[in-house]
């Protein structure tokens, strides 16, 4: 996971498949209003970042170029720490499916193979 130029590496990931925004700014606008991020960047070389957590947890918005494709969260940890990757991804994950009517599809990274996850969103 992660744009190579900020992480500086590949680390595992919480991913959260989301059907249903019409556009970046709306997700952006979403997690900003709903997750309270520390800090969402953009620029031009990388998708969206959101950082968490001190700027520790970080999530990364690639949205698909067609208008009605999918929007990838992929959560990360600078630290590599896999419970609180997990937390901020369960946390989106429930707080998302509570307050939108997107669906959402979660998987995450377990030693380079993604494995389906059984939350409740």
């Amino acid at each position: 996971m992660g744009c190579g130029g900020f992480t500086g590496d590949e680390m595992c990931g919480h991913y959260i498949e989301v059907d249903g925004p019409g556009s970046e700014a709306e997700v952006l606008q979403a997690l900003d209003r709903l997750v309270d991020p520390d800090s969402t960047e953009v620029t031009e070389h990388c998708p969206p970042l959101v950082t968490l957590r001190g700027g520790r947890t970080i999530v990364f918005v690639d949205i698909a170029p067609d208008p009605d494709g999918p929007v990838l969260l992929a959560v990360g940890d600078l630290d590599d720490n896999d419970d609180a990757r997990a937390e901020a991804a369960e946390a989106i994950c429930a707080t998302l499916s509570a307050q939108t009517t997107w669906r959402l599809r979660c998987s995450a990274d377990t030693e380079g193979d993604v494995v389906s996850l059984r939350w409740a969103c």
